[in-house]
């Protein structure tokens, strides 16, 4: 029986390549035990538990970004955490700890490398965060999304494999939708923890639009704290869409979309690579090291995305941008198939067996 350790969360983008993972491995073998080690998030709560996984919580906090009074809490609560991560893994007992990024990685990392147990991590994005970035010098495997990560980590232990998807994503690659008129279907994704700089230019452009007379459904995801503010705007509108703050089957969602208006995230990125979903991206200008806009970049230069950077971002210039490619369905299907042809759908098992064959436990 084997038994896998996922530190990480926070996010949907930390979380979901963590489930990809422990998918596979229980794909391999059902026997296998799986045990995440999160932050206690709502979203992980939620998701875990609709997964029948169970998850345990330590104290960690983040660095970057903080003031110095945050970041001596922080510090301080390094210890703690660390205290924490070693019980559990003491009675776990993992074969393998697999961190997939965030702060909460540092702490398991480091006592599983001090327990003497088996490591490995993942980078999500194009450049790697400051928790990774030091675990990458003590851990056994390193696994990356995209070629710009690898200078960052040992080159004798690092692997490129893509973003792992999660199986109900990954499965209906190559699906065609089944459209019950003409009208084009806009997704609208900010994250898991929403983007209101975004949402609000979404409702705007949708108004513009709207107005103009052209054909279209919407799909938001909002993040909750806008959910209300969207809904109620969308409402008012007279407008058909779907509204959620959290879209737990984001497979149908991006199944049944024509065009995707997105964050940046790595994992939006490679689901919607693996989906063959055209793109305009908004990155987050917050994001540590300008990450998103480098992820971003990946779909943009192969002719699958179009960028719009926040500080230019205006109702107007992203209806008009949308209204441009609704025009155009033949460039919205090259686009499609650039973005597949960008595609890493065997990520998660690339990395399983990776860390099979490095345990001697291919078979």
């Amino acid at each position: 029986m084997f038994r896998l350790l996922v530190a990480g969360g926070g996010t949907g983008g930390h979380l979901f390549p963590g489930l990809a993972v422990a998918e596979e491995f229980q794909g391999r073998d059902p026997q296998t035990q799986v045990l995440f080690v999160g932050t206690g998030r709502p979203v992980e709560l939620e998701v875990l538990g609709r997964f029948g996984l169970p998850n345990r919580t330590i104290t960690a906090l983040g660095l970057k970004g903080k003031n110095l009074t945050e970041r001596l809490r922080s510090l301080a609560a390094v210890p703690v955490g660390l205290f924490q991560s070693a019980r559990i893994i003491r009675e776990f007992r993992p074969d393998m700890v697999f961190g997939v990024g965030g702060y909460v990685s540092g702490p398991v990392g480091l006592a599983a490398r001090m327990l003497g147990c088996p490591t490995a991590i993942h980078e999500q994005n194009s450049v790697p965060g400051l928790t990774n970035r030091l675990l990458g010098r003590l851990v056994d495997l390193v696994f990356i999304s995209f070629e710009s990560a690898r200078r960052f980590f040992p080159t004798h232990k690092t692997h490129l494999t893509g973003n792992p998807i999660r199986r109900e994503i990954a499965d209906l690659a190559g699906t065609a939708a089944t459209k019950k008129d003409g009208r084009l279907v806009l997704l609208i994704v900010g994250g898991s923890q929403g983007a209101q700089a975004v949402n609000r230019a979404v409702v705007g452009a949708v108004d513009i639009l709207r107005r103009e007379g052209l054909p279209f459904t919407l799909i938001h995801q909002t993040g909750a704290q806008d959910f209300d503010e969207v809904r109620q705007a969308y409402e008012e509108m007279a407008l058909e869409a779907e509204v959620r703050p959290f879209i737990q089957d984001m497979g149908r969602a991006y199944l049944a979309a024509d065009l995707v208006v997105a964050r940046a995230g790595a994992l939006t990125v490679a689901e919607l690579a693996v989906m063959g979903r055209p793109a305009v991206f908004i990155p987050l200008p917050t994001a540590a090291n300008n990450h998103q806009e480098l992820n971003a970049r990946f779909l943009a230069e192969a002719g699958a995305a179009e960028i719009i950077p926040q500080r230019e971002l205006t109702p107007e210039l992203l209806a008009e941008k949308i209204k441009t490619l609704i025009h155009d369905r033949d460039r919205l299907r090259k686009m499609a198939a650039a973005a597949a042809g960008s595609a890493r759908p065997e990520a998660a098992g690339v990395i399983c067996r990776i860390c099979l064959n490095y345990l001697g436990r291919a078979g």
